[in-house]
């Protein structure tokens, strides 16, 4: 009953409403009522509904009885109401309370698909001509909607277009949502906005988020830049008041660690890997411009073949101020037994999920775990619902798959099949995936129980809205053709950012065209300087260690901001390894780019 009601309330609003698109706010529930005449009980309300031949006062006694069974959390009430109501007949102001309500409903339960069609169908001119408490609400469930489905900028529009409603300490809370917003926004995205915007307060916020986030490999160069604003937009609200996160960037230089100690594997089976964090480190580091005044201290310890708790107690003898490392689990496992520690430690792994980290200790990598999370959420956002997984038949084919069916399947999706392949036998198992083998079987069943010959073209399984490929680029090249040769060409291939090798090869990855995968912005950057000195000194290591050169220049631009990221709540850093956040078990985790092989080659998408 609860997918056909909604489906029923999308179809009212889609075939009615002219598209455009809206912008947005965030707060506890607030009551969406327009013009509510007394406190009528529920029962009452549709008594007088239901007592009345006049199509427009039954749907205003219908639409306030949605709204109090919405505040009492009685959600399948409140849309069975929805449902009865011929929102193409009401006058506009009945109009925009049902999409109030229709969007409050939707955002609560978190439902991302009705919040989409909703805020696409919401009339810009809607709740312009409401009093300014209706504009208010509005503009605070809009910007839930927003947030919810990954449109920070639309967000922060909107915050900017309601903060006038707002006074006191209400006035900086938006406040302080309009830079979160901001700082989840694509640099892209806030300079091309940046270019066509002529609202004073919004075009002022995209040139302070833009500059910022354009200057985060130094500290010395985002405060420059941050003056450099704070000059020319002198009376802009965030000069008045600065967002907490930028109050407590400009306190960083002084706390920044004057010592750091990288201890990584430089030798042994790891040290090609430990090689290249190292270098991406130390590439970053005299990218600044600054780290000399800096006079911040670089020292190197090789951790192959020692234990990592020997070594801890070694560099403490230094007194640094910040340890990068270890980044073999097994090191990590040797700090988790520890209640505190003397120093920060940023490992470049992660602790299993039930460990308890000691104090001070902050967790990084290059996790498979962050990507299978991203690629269920934009599964989900395309309305897939039913899908089949192929992954590596190895531990970590296991464990990127366990990610990903555990989040999965928390959204109610469905994996119809899933399965672990080999470099042998490849045809077999996509042919046994797509159930084409069956298909096959039951025309030799056919053929074996009638006399005349058969004509036959085999079929796949037809409950498929995606395939979720989990494999390394040579293996990749193989298996994306089979899926076009056993008739599921049609079917859109999600995978992660191993299905790309980090470096363009159009002939060679010709056979990968259409997959869908998230990447690294230093994987997809043709411009970053960083990365073509490496490719420049150092060309064969970078083919297969690209990512590991990525993590490390995050490291360095980590160091001194990890104070900022556990401090400020949602506080984000746009990495060479993704959008960096940090949780409250001093986890920082990445929101990587989206990219799609076109042409052999990949090219960014939304």
């Amino acid at each position: 009953m609860h997918i056909i009601i909604k489906t029923a309330l999308i179809f009212f609003i889609a075939i009615t409403v002219g598209c455009s698109t809206p912008t947005i706010q965030q707060t506890e529930q607030p009551s969406v009522t327009i013009n509510d005449e007394g406190p009528l009980s529920i029962e009452a309300l549709l008594e007088n509904a239901n007592n009345t031949e006049d199509p427009t006062i039954k749907a205003k006694f219908q639409l306030q009885a949605a709204e109090k069974f919405r505040q009492n959390t009685q959600i399948e009430q409140a849309r069975s109401i929805l449902t009865l109501i011929s929102y193409p007949s009401l006058p506009q102001q009945m109009q925009e309370q049902y999409m109030l309500i229709a969007l409050s409903i939707a955002v609560e339960e978190r439902d991302i698909e009705t919040i989409s069609e909703l805020l696409t169908n919401t009339p810009s001119h809607f709740y312009q001509q409401v009093p300014p408490d209706i504009q208010r609400q509005a503009g605070e469930i809009k910007a839930k909607g927003y947030d919810l489905t990954k449109q920070p900028l639309l967000a922060a529009k909107e915050r900017i277009n309601t903060s006038a409603l707002y006074s006191g300490d209400e006035y900086w809370s938006n406040h302080e949502l309009i830079w979160q917003s901001l700082s989840k926004t694509q640099t892209s995205a806030l300079s091309q906005q940046q270019d066509s915007s002529e609202n004073y307060e919004y075009k002022g916020w995209l040139e302070l988020a833009t500059s910022i986030k354009q200057n985060q490999i130094s500290l010395e160069q985002q405060l420059t830049a941050l003056s450099d604003w704070l000059n020319q937009w002198p009376e802009h609200p965030a000069a008045l008041k600065l967002p907490e996160e930028l109050e407590l960037l400009s306190t960083l230089p002084d706390r920044r660690p004057d010592s750091i100690a990288l201890a990584l594997p430089l030798s042994g089976p790891l040290g090609k890997a430990g090689e290249a964090i190292r270098d991406g480190f130390l590439a970053t580091f005299y990218a600044d411009k600054y780290h000399t005044s800096s006079n911040t201290e670089v020292t190197l310890h090789d951790t192959h073949q020692r234990s990592f708790s020997a070594v801890y107690q070694e560099i403490l003898n230094s007194e640094p101020e910040l340890i990068i490392g270890p980044l073999d689990k097994g090191s990590l496992v040797e700090l988790e037994k520890m209640d505190s520690l003397a120093v920060p430690v940023l490992a470049l792994n992660y602790l299993n999920d039930n460990a308890i980290a000691p104090l001070q200790l902050y967790q990084f990598g290059l996790s498979a775990e962050d990507e299978a999370r991203q690629l269920v959420d934009r599964l989900w956002s395309t309305g897939a619902r039913q899908v089949v997984t192929i992954m590596p038949e190895s531990s970590w084919g296991q464990r990127v798959y366990q990610a990903f069916s555990k989040e999965w399947l928390a959204q109610n999706g469905e994996i119809v099949d899933s399965t672990f392949f080999t470099k042998n036998k490849l045809s077999s198992v996509v042919e046994s995936l797509l159930a084409v083998d069956k298909s096959k079987q039951r025309a030799r069943t056919v053929r074996n129980t009638i006399i005349e010959s058969l004509e036959f073209t085999p079929r796949r399984r037809q409950d498929i809205d995606a395939i979720v490929l989990i494999s390394k680029p040579e293996t990749a090249r193989q298996l994306k053709p089979l899926f076009s040769f056993h008739y599921a060409g049609d079917i859109p291939i999600y995978s992660t950012s191993h299905v790309y090798s980090g470096t363009p090869s159009p002939q060679r990855d010709n056979d990968l065209n259409g997959i869908r995968f998230i990447e690294t912005p230093w994987g997809l950057s043709q411009t970053n300087a960083i990365k073509y000195q490496i490719h420049q000194l150092l060309p064969q290591r970078a083919q297969r260690y690209d990512r590991l050169f990525a993590l490390g220049s995050d490291t360095y631009t980590l160091a001194p901001r990890l104070i900022l990221l556990e401090r400020i709540s949602g506080s984000q850093i746009n990495g060479q390894t993704g959008l960096l956040t940090m949780n409250e078990k001093k986890q920082i985790h990445r929101i990587l780019d989206w990219a799609q092989f076109v042409g052999g080659q990949p090219r960014a998408t939304k």
